[in-house]
């Protein structure tokens, strides 16, 4: 593997690989960082190897996904979003929140950068993610639900029903949601962690839903 910084351009720094090894290695881009320098979770890069190192340090591919809501008694529904996927030399982080007011048209924040996914413990589950305005927490009242949905050679599917039905108070900042910016109701928490590329699925098309 060879990484030599090179002068920024665009907010990234290029790396050329030596003359010996150029007609055989592209250009290498990753974020600008200084000399060894490690690169945070959640910013995409991409590393320039010889095929013999390609395949020790290529990573599989993992995507989990994470979705969880809360409907209050008068209607108002708050949807929170997070996935993480990582890929070869690929990372990223992905974080999203749908507020749809029992009185007024639907709002969404999302962002894409270094977050911190919903956290388990017990029957608890937190979620604290100041990038979209997120603070959240779901008390499980029911016991929880796993299945492994695909296994082939390329990877699997798995779904962890972390949380059938909750008790969930989720806080909001800005105007995201009117009033006191909160909001108490039951409770949903799933996440599918999904282990082979999708253009590898055995399958055109999924249909996904809950009910609670």
């Amino acid at each position: 593997m060879y990484l030599r910084s090179g002068p920024p351009i665009g907010g990234f720094r290029t790396h050329t690989p030596p003359p010996s090894i150029r007609p055989r290695l592209p250009v290498l881009r990753t974020p600008d960082r200084s000399p060894g320098e490690d690169f945070p979770s959640g910013e995409a890069y991409w590393v320039v190897c010889s095929d013999r190192e390609v395949s020790r340090t290529v990573g599989a591919f993992h995507l989990s996904k994470w979705y969880l809501d809360c409907v209050s008694e008068e209607g108002t529904a708050v949807v929170g979003y997070f996935a993480r996927l990582r890929w070869r030399s690929l990372g990223l982080e992905y974080a999203a929140a749908l507020v749809a007011p029992e009185d007024g048209a639907p709002r969404q924040v999302h962002a894409l950068r270094s977050l911190r996914p919903p956290a388990l413990s017990g029957g608890v589950c937190t979620w604290r993610c100041e990038a979209v305005g997120v603070q959240a927490e779901w008390r499980a009242l029911d016991a929880p639900v796993r299945r492994e949905l695909l296994r082939t050679p390329a990877g699997s599917i798995r779904w962890t029903l972390h949380q059938p039905r909750s008790e969930a108070h989720i806080r909001l900042a800005g105007d995201l949601l009117p009033g006191p910016g909160e909001i108490r109701g039951l409770g949903y928490v799933e996440e599918l962690e999904l282990t082979m590329p999708p253009w590898q699925l055995p399958f055109d098309v999924l249909l996904w839903g809950r009910f609670l």
